[in-house]
């Protein structure tokens, strides 16, 4: 009987990294601060990519520590209100000339009468 295979690495294509990688890319997560956000912000930032997490709080300190992993960059607004979500426009097309990946993370709750 032959002996099993021996164990390799995937590919860079096998793992998608040629075609989906982001290495290098801008990166826009709101709700980046906790939750399913910071769990996609964490991830783009340990695959190369300059993220901006966005949120009313909590995005300064999230920030500081994903940047322990790469680069990780503040915005903080409330994107609940029009003019949140103006101010991180503004922001980000100060800052970067591109942006390549948008992840909107941020949710809302409303209460009606």
């Amino acid at each position: 009987m032959a002996p099993p295979p021996a164990h390799r690495e995937p590919s860079e294509e096998a793992r998608g990294a040629g075609r989906f990688g982001v290495e290098d890319k801008v990166a826009l997560v709101t709700g980046g601060s906790r939750g399913i956000g910071k769990m996609i912000a964490r991830g783009l930032v340990a695959g190369g990519a300059k993220v901006y997490i966005a949120s009313r709080r909590g995005c300064e300190e999230t920030a500081a520590e994903l940047s322990d992993e790469g680069v990780c960059l503040p915005l903080s607004a409330d994107l609940s209100e029009e003019a949140g979500i103006c101010a991180i426009g503004e922001q980000l097309r100060a800052a970067e000339p591109t942006l390549h990946v948008l992840v909107h993370a941020a949710g809302a709750h409303h209460v009606a009468p």
